[in-house]
């Protein structure tokens, strides 16, 4: 087997500051989204002598003799971050690209039992994993650019009339419980089990609220908050929002809507893209394309 070209290194995020980060490799927000689901963060790097020419982004669960690494909800891509020397031209750059992810996937590889990480839809030259023994699976989201305007078939149409009809307010604001109690009977309805606990959901959203990396959006009627969004930023160009939950009687009087289109409006000044984070079941992906969002698919790396 011919040597490769760059040296592989596990760091934890005390030594993780010698670069920028974006927000999915940012030391605080990895450490925040870890301890949601009792997870250790760690950052896979790739060197080529002493130039750092790659990071990515990992989350390490351990049990009794093995670790395993596991997607954690509260990051909902690993973005793999790579660095290029200057002048270097474009076609090597693609070669130098397959090589870290080679490189990466034979590491991952040997070190661990399980292997499963969401990249971000930027990544799609998944081949380095692919070739070496690893799966990329599809998954989808949807994103808006936030310069077009919001394109909705009919029928979401008619609800946003309803909605305005509704007299809903539109606040940004730091509301911690009030989001938790909608997520939680969201979770109900959906008959999964609660998988968010509440004392690690609280410390995530004001840590990271306090650092400037998450805001809260609500939507209230009468005073009362009746849908609430946590959206996920670093002040780039990019957004997230990473969860939404809505009160179930407000639903059929087009509520989530009416929110998405708030968002939509008030983000436009401030980002150049919304990622809305999901269409991997029927449901949510039939209402994001039915408000004219835009389809992207990223890759889940497996064993």
């Amino acid at each position: 087997m011919t040597k490769s070209a760059y040296d592989i290194h596990l760091t934890t995020m005390e030594t993780a500051d010698k670069f920028q980060p974006v927000l999915w490799t940012n030391p605080l927000f990895m450490t925040e989204a870890a301890k949601v689901y009792d997870l250790e963060p760690k950052l896979l790097l790739a060197y080529k002598g002493e130039f750092l020419a790659a990071a990515l982004p990992i989350y390490e669960k351990r049990r009794i003799g093995s670790v395993s690494l596991v997607i954690n909800p509260s990051s909902y891509y690993q973005e793999l971050q790579i660095w290029h020397q200057e002048e270097t031209p474009a076609p090597r750059r693609l070669l130098d690209e397959l090589q870290i992810t080679s490189a990466m996937a034979l590491y991952l590889k040997e070190h661990y039992r399980n292997i499963a990480f969401n990249l971000s839809p930027g990544q799609v030259d998944v081949r380095g994993f692919t070739w070496n023994g690893l799966k990329a699976l599809p998954f989808y989201t949807f994103t808006h650019q936030l310069d077009q305007e919001l394109s909705p078939i009919r029928d979401e149409r008619e609800k946003l009339r309803r909605a305005e009809a509704r007299g809903y307010q539109w606040h940004r604001g730091l509301d911690v419980e009030a989001f938790l109690t909608l997520n939680e009977a969201l979770e109900q309805r959906k008959n999964r089990a609660i998988v968010l606990h509440p004392q690690r959901m609280r410390g995530y959203i004001e840590n990271l609220h306090a650092a400037g990396l998450l805001r809260q959006y609500n939507v209230s009627r009468d005073g009362i908050i009746k849908s609430s969004n946590l959206l996920l930023t670093d002040g780039g160009e990019e957004s997230f929002t990473i969860l939404r939950a809505s009160d179930r009687a407000e639903m059929r009087y087009g509520v989530s809507a009416w929110h998405t289109q708030q968002l939509v409006n008030d983000l436009k000044t401030q980002h150049r893209m919304l990622d809305l984070c999901g269409g991997n079941t029927p449901d949510v992906a039939r209402f994001k394309a039915a408000l004219g969002l835009q389809l992207k698919v990223f890759y889940r790396i497996t064993n």
